[in-house]
Parts: structure tokens; C-alpha cells; sequence
């Protein structure tokens, strides 16, 4: 779906920019000296800003004037992204992080041109074998042997998510309680649609054992039909129950019944779930409340080993815990292959995403794509040689 340019300002683009930056009506109205009304009628296409309020907006957001008169105004849709945003913050974040990943459709769309990426065909079929059950364990269980993991250990859960087809992606905010994002970005062309599923988890005060939990909540969100679900018209009885229900899932699916309490020997022990984080690859918190969940342990013992975890200061952080978490890497993986396999080098593949998917800077592009400062930095045309300077 290429950036198609055409003579009418799109007020939906003004609209997601505005969010990816995190600026309000009122505040772009202040810096462009038109009144918030004057913006939304902007943003709904009712009227067309001036070329000089065009440049205004450029500046303003960082995008160039050419990025608002591509498309129309019904071109795309971030979807309806399934988290709990109860605050101004983490409202904004969602806002900010669904538009980023309408910008990356766009990206992996272009991509898939070259590179055969996964399909959703195996997560709906997955979805479809348990769409009748309500057995937590039992799906979780269904799930595993679908994907043909046995009762092995799931070492990487980004890497299972992106071997479904789920588009995974990551951002760093500090704001609490939104460790991730899922939801459906469409993007739509000449009667055409495409909807690409996305997870998109933030890297801030987590470790990677927490993050595959993290990732198979996700994962139940979509196996148990969650992310098509509106979470506004949710009340908070059937919100708490999806998230019970994605918890257990979770639980479920990273340590599976009968191959947990095997290798689980001395379950009232804090080192013991030291022992199994190496290979489990979960946290020592979240194995001893599955312990407690298949009830091995009793709620004294259960309290007990909280309060020793609380004791040692590994509520925060836990033995073998990396300091930082990585970020996802499937975009700067791809933008590799193209390179390594002279499909599309890196000095010449800002130009084709600015002709094929929208018109955007070379830093915007970077960080989209989570690649370091100068990646896309235009080949140098022609060939030239370093000569020794020598003063006369």
C-alpha cells in the first residue's frame, strides 16, 4: 500500500501524529495560534488548514508537510487495543503506542513484499480448537499440543507470539500497570484491507523471566477472543475475568501441570524455584503462586515464602535477572535480511519507505524500527578513494 499523495489535507493523519507526539487539541492550537475548535474541524476534515498552518503542523509534530496528504481520511484504523488505562497517563500511552504501530503496518506491510513473515493462520486455528472450553488448564494444555511444545520449557515467548503471526513490538514508559499492548491495526486501500495482529510490550521495570509471563497473557487475551473485545463498554466484573482468565492461561501455559510438580521437589524451599527459573524461565514469584494455585503449598507456606522473597529484596528484582530487557527486534531483523541479501540496502531503503509507505524523516524511520542513529543514512552515489594529504 504505497504513499499515495493526493490534493486534500487528511485530517486522520493530523490525528495520529498529534497522538504519537503526545499533544493535545488545545496545546497544538496554542502553538499554531488557532483556537481548538479550529483543530478538530482540522482533524474531521470539515476544513483545510493554510499553507502556513500546514507548515506549522509540520514543525510542530515532526512530520513532514507531505505526510498529511497521503491517503484518505478512511484509510486506516489502529483498532481497538485491549488494556486497562485507567489514568490521563496510561491513556495517552495507549494512544501514542496504537498510532506508532499504525505507522509500523505500513512498514511491515512494505516488508512482507520481500520477506515471507509468519501467518495468523495457525493463532486462529489455535483460537477456533478452544473456542468451546472454559478449562483454563485445559486450554492452555490444548494450546501446547497445537504448537507441538509437549511439556518443554518456552524459553522465548516474543518468538512464539511472532511465529503466530502477532506483529511484536516494544516500548519503554514509565507508567504503571500497562506492561503491554494487543490490539488489530487495518489498513485499507482501493476497497482492500489488511489487519495485522500486534503485541507491543513495555520494556520499563520489568526482566525478561517477567515478560514471557507478560507475553503468554497476551497470548491468552487472543486465544480466549479478548482483543476484538471494546474494554470502554466492558464492565469491570467482565474486565477482571478476562484478566483472571489470562492470568490462569499464562500460568498454565508456561508451566505446564504435570512437568512442573515433577521437577518440583521441595516446593516450601525459596531456593528450590531459584533452581527451576533457570529452566523455566519464569519468575521465582509467579512459580511459587502457581505452586499455590495446584495447591502444594498451603496459605501459611504461601505467605511465608512472599515474605522471604520481600526479606532478600527479590519483590524488585530477582537472582539471574538481566538488567535490561531487550527490545523487539523483528524490524531491525528485517531490515538485515534486506540488506544482507542485497534485496534492498540500507542507503537506499529510506527512499522506498517513503515512496511505498508514508513520507516521514530518517530518525522517524529509525526509531520506528528500534535501529541505531544513521542506519538509513543515503548511499553515497558513485565511488571515491581516501588520498594521504601532504602539505607542500
Amino acid at each position: 500500500m504505497g504513499a499515495i499523495v493526493t490534493s486534500e489535507f487528511n485530517g486522520m493523519r493530523l490525528t495520529l501524529a498529534r497522538e504519537i507526539q503526545n499533544i493535545s487539541s488545545p496545546k497544538l492550537a496554542e502553538k499554531i495560534g488557532v483556537t481548538k475548535q479550529t483543530v478538530s474541524q482540522y482533524e474531521n476534515g470539515l476544513i483545510k488548514p493554510s499553507a502556513d498552518k500546514v507548515l506549522a503542523i509540520s514543525q510542530e509534530l515532526k512530520f513532514p508537510p507531505k505526510f498529511f496528504f497521503e491517503g484518505s481520511s478512511d484509510n486506516f484504523s489502529p483498532g481497538v487495543a485491549y488494556c486497562r488505562a485507567t489514568t490521563t497517563t496510561t491513556r495517552a500511552v495507549k494512544l501514542r503506542q496504537t498510532n506508532i504501530d499504525v505507522l509500523k503496518s505500513y512498514i511491515y506491510d512494505f516488508f512482507a513484499e520481500y520477506i515471507e513473515y509468519p501467518s495468523t493462520e495457525q493463532l486462529i486455528d489455535c483460537m477456533k480448537s478452544v473456542a468451546e472450553c472454559s478449562d483454563m488448564e485445559l486450554i492452555a494444555k490444548k494450546i501446547r499440543e497445537k504448537l507441538d511444545l509437549s511439556d518443554r520449557p518456552i524459553r522465548n515467548m516474543s518468538y512464539l507470539l511472532q511465529n503466530l503471526g502477532i506483529v511484536v513490538t516494544s516500548f519503554s514508559e514509565n507508567v504503571g500497570h500497562l506492561d503491554a499492548i494487543s490490539h488489530i491495526p487495518v489498513l485499507a486501500n482501493n476497497g482492500e484491507s489488511k489487519r495485522f495482529y500486534f503485541t507491543t510490550y513495555n520494556t520499563d521495570k520489568t526482566t525478561p523471566a517477567r515478560l514471557n509471563f507478560t507475553l503468554a497473557h497476551e497470548l491468552g487475551h487472543w486465544i480466549l477472543g479478548h482483543i476484538v473485545s471494546d474494554v470502554k463498554s466492558q464492565a469491570d466484573a467482565e474486565y477482571r475475568s478476562n484478566e483472571s482468565d489470562a492470568n490462569q492461561f499464562a500460568s498454565a501455559f508456561l508451566l505446564p501441570k504435570e512437568a512442573f510438580l515433577k521437577d518440583l521437589q521441595y516446593p516450601t524451599v525459596l531456593n528450590e524455584y531459584l533452581r527451576l527459573k533457570e529452566k523455566w524461565h519464569v519468575s521465582i514469584a509467579m512459580m511459587i503462586r502457581r505452586a499455590y494455585m495446584l495447591e502444594v503449598l498451603s496459605p501459611s507456606q504461601y505467605q511465608y515464602l512472599f515474605r522471604q522473597l520481600g526479606s532478600r529484596g527479590w519483590r524488585t528484582f530477582e537472582p539471574g535477572d538481566m538488567v535490561e530487557v531487550p527490545t523487539a527486534s523483528l524490524f531491525s531483523a528485517s531490515v538485515k535480511i534486506l540488506d544482507d541479501n542485497g534485496i534492498i540496502e540500507k542507503g537506499n531503503l529510506l527512499k522506498y519507505l517513503n515512496e511505498n509507505c508514508f513520507t516521514a524523516q530518517q530518525k522517524t524511520f529509525e526509531d520506528l524500527m528500534g535501529l541505531e542513529q544513521h542506519t538509513l543514512d543515503p548511499a553515497m552515489s558513485g565511488s571515491f578513494s581516501r588520498v594521504e594529504f601532504k602539505p607542500n
